[in-house]
């Protein structure tokens, strides 16, 4: 942890930071903005891979990475990690230049699944972004460009804090600054226009100071999971396991 906290300082990266269970974990995850990698320190909490998982599954979430390190892990643990669903191993004697460059590649491949998407279905809403056309139980709805590109990125990300920088990029301004109180103007048509309403199955929910998130209804989101995945919809017990993202 340490080792890759200074690394990610010294080269200007997102700060690391070490949780000490997996419910703290999904704690932040739930109610921070969006990470890209979590790293689980096998040696010790091997079992926190296979947790984190279910509970990835059991959400739709698809905007994170996992990667195992571990000095001392045996090959049958190795292949135990890579089928509780982590997306890489650091084995044997920790390097960190090893460590960035399988944190790049697992990032990479987490983007280029995100641009490989084409079609989203959550809740009735079906976005298509090869037409970039959103219907709503059949109906379509009139979205401009902007404002496609606003639902692509909260319907690919359902539950997930889309921080106020990342939304400033999406629309295309260089920093919120210059978005300024244009950004609640943009999310109220983007509610309009999706026909989002108080109370329904799907809302787009502001939290203060740090950006947006698009909220499911629980039970359309476990069917949508559990037709996925075929795992089981729980929350991890507590657990020691260190993590940094």
């Amino acid at each position: 942890m340490t080792v890759i906290a200074a690394r990610s300082a010294h080269c200007g990266g997102a700060a690391a930071r070490q949780f000490d269970t997996v419910v703290d974990l999904i704690r932040h995850m739930l109610h921070s903005e969006a990470i890209d990698l979590v790293v689980v320190d096998a040696d010790t909490h091997l079992d926190a891979v296979a947790r984190l998982s279910a509970w990835k599954a059991s959400q739709g979430r698809e905007d994170f990475a996992v990667l195992v390190v571990a000095q001392l892990l045996r090959p049958e643990r190795m292949a135990h990690a890579l089928e509780s669903g982590c997306d890489d191993i650091v084995a044997g004697a920790f390097n960190i230049d090893e460590f960035d460059a399988r944190a790049a590649r697992c990032l990479a491949r987490l983007g280029a699944g995100a641009t490989r998407a084409l079609r989203l279905e959550i809740a009735g809403y079906v976005l298509d972004r090869h037409t970039q056309s959103v219907t709503l139980d059949g109906a379509s709805l009139p979205l401009n460009e902007l404002d496609f590109k606003l639902a692509w990125l909260f319907f690919l990300n359902p539950g997930v804090l889309i921080g106020r920088p990342r939304i400033a990029a999406e629309i295309g301004q260089a920093s919120v600054a210059d978005i300024g109180a244009t950004l609640g103007k943009h999310m109220h048509r983007l509610r309009a226009r999706l026909k989002i309403e108080k109370g329904g199955a799907v809302g787009l929910r502001a939290v203060y100071s740090a950006g947006y998130r698009l909220e499911v209804d629980d039970d359309d989101r476990r069917s949508r999971c559990r037709q996925r995945s075929g795992l089981p919809y729980a929350i991890p017990e507590a657990l020691s396991c260190d993590a940094a993202m």
